[in-house]
């Protein structure tokens, strides 16, 4: 796994506990939803990538 996507994805999940926290509009829901679907495919991409 690429340390940046690892990382990306890291800070994802910071961003995502604080928008549950705040109980933030579902505008920024449906944004960080989008953000965790490129890092999903970005991840599955690498892990087909390394085992070639």
């Amino acid at each position: 796994m690429p340390a940046h996507e690892k990382a990306r994805a890291e800070l994802l999940v910071g961003e995502a506990r604080q928008v549950v926290r705040e109980q933030a509009p579902l505008l920024w829901v449906s944004e960080l939803t989008g953000e965790f679907q490129q890092v999903f495919q970005a991840l599955t991409g690498a892990r087909g990538r390394g085992r070639r």
